[in-house]
């Protein structure tokens, strides 16, 4: 019983996030998927509703072992990934990034950080601390930007 409730009490946060299992990932995701990685091996998928929309988000290994997490909406023409996602070591952030986030949050310290590529070839740098706060900055490979609001994708 206390299993339950504690999944109706998950379901209750989130109903529109969900695990899938990849053979129930639909072939079309995939395809795009691995039109955008080839060389990686997509082995679980999460699928979500955002303001109506859907999203599924793969992550897998490429042959080197490195993790990736590609997400993917469903547009009117079809599936598009939206964005790449892989962990880096904060340090190897360009060094404009890393100083918009010194700026604007001089106290944060940074446990991960995650490197976003958008299809637009923007580069969102999602940066955690051991309690679970986030900060962002968007980089243009010229300007960054600290983000006041958390990235669309």
């Amino acid at each position: 019983m206390s299993i339950l409730l504690a999944s109706l009490s998950l379901f209750a946060l989130n109903p529109d996030k969900a695990d899938v299992e990849m053979s129930d990932v639909p072939e079309a995701v995939i395809d795009v998927a691995k039109s955008v990685r080839p060389d990686v091996t997509f082995t679980e998928a999460e699928r979500e509703t955002r303001n109506g929309v859907i999203y599924y988000d793969l992550e897998g290994e490429d042959s080197a072992g490195h993790e990736w997490e590609l997400d993917i909406m469903q547009t009117d023409d079809g599936w598009e990934v939206v964005e790449i996602q892989r962990d880096i070591d904060a340090k190897t952030a360009p060094a404009p990034v890393l100083a918009a986030l010194k700026e604007m949050a001089p106290d944060f310290a940074v446990t991960r950080t995650i490197e976003s590529t958008q299809t637009d070839g923007r580069i969102v740098y999602e940066f955690f601390d051991a309690d679970g706060g986030k900060r962002e900055v968007l980089w243009d490979g010229e300007a960054a930007e600290f983000l006041e609001e958390e990235w669309e994708h």
